[in-house]
């Protein structure tokens, strides 16, 4: 029968270097989470100091209007340069460095992102400013050369030109509801300034002409504020006429003169 085996004991020597390789051990993990922890704080300063720099940045390109607004993204890459670049001189490890890296190119694409967004709708502003301004260059066109019925005409065109080419850009179907009231709308107005024109001039004879022949081209408001001062213009310019006729015939012509 195999006898038991006896093993000798270990030595203190042999007890004390396990201990330290443990010991070593523990220490090195306890130095390595501590280094962890300090570079996961400066990670965050230095996030939370990239997103400071980020929101300052956004509002600065949003305060940008009109045509400045063309120079944003010259002046976002620059600032966020900047800015990175100070904020990196803080970092002390690879680790903090590849942290904010990503956590930086994340941020930038953000900010590329907005400010494409604002220069686009900046210009959508100024072409709609423009748009706006040429329908109003051309109704004060219209009612000017109110008695020139190419000038009107051309008028008119040039402001259906205009309504075409803003639909487009919104990607506003030419035959959807929303543009042929717009189209109605300007119309109307144009239609409305000729007919004032010609009664400014005491054409309303011309006047009411025009409007007969147009009248489909008028919005219901403004069809009843049209009738009403063709009514008036014309209760004028029949007086006018009478009055006229009555000094060509003569005081010895009209009928109970003495």
């Amino acid at each position: 029968m195999p006898s038991a085996r006896l093993t000798a004991a270990p030595t203190p020597e042999a007890l004390g270097a396990g201990l330290g390789e443990a010991t070593r051990k523990i220490g090195l993990a306890v130095y390595e989470q501590a280094l962890y922890e300090a570079d996961q704080v400066a990670f965050l300063e230095a996030d939370r100091k990239a997103s400071e720099a980020q929101t300052a940045l956004q509002i600065k390109v949003r305060e940008l209007k009109g045509k400045d607004a063309a120079g944003a993204p010259d002046i976002a890459q620059q600032e966020g340069d900047r800015t990175t670049a100070t904020i990196e001189k803080g970092l002390n490890t690879d680790r903090q460095r590849v942290a904010f890296a990503r956590a930086k190119n994340s941020r930038w694409e953000s900010i590329n992102r907005s400010t494409q967004i604002h220069v686009a709708e900046q210009r959508e502003v100024m072409a709609d400013g423009e748009a706006t301004a040429l329908l109003q260059a051309e109704l004060d066109n219209a009612r000017l050369n109110a008695g020139d019925p190419e000038a009107v005409l051309s008028a008119h065109e040039r402001q259906q030109a205009v309504l075409v080419d803003q639909a487009r850009r919104k990607g506003i179907q030419l035959d959807s509801p929303i543009f042929m009231e717009k189209q109605l709308a300007v119309s109307s107005k144009l239609n409305t300034e000729v007919v004032k024109g010609l009664l400014y001039r005491d054409q309303d004879m011309a006047a009411k002409r025009y409007y007969d022949e147009n009248k489909e081209l008028f919005t219901a408001a403004d069809r009843d504020v049209v009738e009403r001062a063709l009514q008036e213009g014309s209760s004028r310019g029949e007086a006018f006429r009478l009055v006229n006729n009555l000094l060509k015939i003569g005081p010895t012509t009209i009928p109970g003169a003495t």
